[in-house]
């Protein structure tokens, strides 16, 4: 929940959290041990995404573009960047000039957030692999497994088509 509401001034912060425990589900709501929402939240929360849906269905244009959510691919290292722009925390964004010194990275930093450079080693500005996603003791382990799973599967017979 902090890391939703990081943005949010602090009169919306306990509606938005009714709002998500709205939106989450009796199920998962439970396993994370959050409270049950009020009947003003879900008679406020799906009434907007009606309309949401209403909008994005009739009156929105469609894209002209395909919206990228990863980074292009470094040649030389094979790394991934972000290319979405970042909240909270700039986890995989390079630390360019704009990227660190631009109008939009003061006003982050001015909040309090975090611009990407600080803390390289938390925030990986360098990119990643997807053999380093997970934990940081565990990161790179597991190739040589996977690569055998993924050559036993390819080599076993997996028949045809189901229907």
């Amino acid at each position: 929940m902090p890391i939703i509401t990081y943005w949010l001034p602090g009169f919306a912060k306990p509606f938005v959290e009714e709002a998500v425990c709205v939106l989450l589900g009796d199920r998962v709501r439970e396993a994370f041990m959050l409270p049950e929402p009020g009947i003003m939240a879900g008679a406020t929360v799906y009434p907007i995404l009606a309309l949401r849906r209403a909008y994005l269905r009739y009156l929105a244009l469609p894209r002209f573009f395909e919206l990228n959510h990863l980074g292009g691919v470094d040649p030389q290292t094979g790394r991934i960047n972000s290319a979405m722009p970042y909240g909270n925390f700039p986890f995989y964004i390079k630390p360019t000039f704009w990227n660190r010194w631009g109008p939009v990275a003061w006003a982050i930093w001015l909040y309090g957030g975090k611009v990407p450079g600080d803390n390289p080693e938390e925030y990986m500005p360098q990119g990643y692999l997807f053999t380093d996603l997970g934990p940081k003791n565990r990161m790179g382990l597991g190739v040589k497994e996977m690569e055998a799973n993924v050559e036993g599967l390819r080599a076993a017979s997996r028949g045809g088509c189901p229907f």
